[in-house]
């Protein structure tokens, strides 16, 4: 049975996730957050944010990153601050790797 509560749904999410990372199985993971971002009952922008990490730091791959964290930011009418400010902070980080 699919789980339509966001609460749990990203707690179980979240528990897989961190079994992947730990276990160095970046494909299941990134299939994972890929499968979240279908289903849409995370918000985008959490799934986003967490394709772009894996992105930039499993996969180095900062262009994959830069597109993903762009497409969160484009989410910005209803971003918290911080979330907002971390957004961005990645955002520099990737351009500065990229035009390195």
């Amino acid at each position: 049975a699919e789980v339509r509560d966001p609460g749990v749904r990203r707690r179980t999410v979240t528990a897989l996730a961190r079994h992947y990372r730990r276990r160095r199985e970046i494909p299941a993971l990134l299939e994972l957050w890929d499968g979240e971002f279908q289903t849409a009952v995370l918000p985008r922008r959490l799934v986003l944010e967490r394709l772009a990490m894996i992105w930039e730091w499993a996969l180095r791959d900062p262009r994959q990153a830069l597109m993903c964290t762009d497409q969160a930011l484009g989410e910005a009418r209803c971003l918290p601050p911080a979330v907002l400010q971390r957004l961005r902070l990645r955002r520099d980080r990737l351009v500065r790797k990229l035009s390195a």
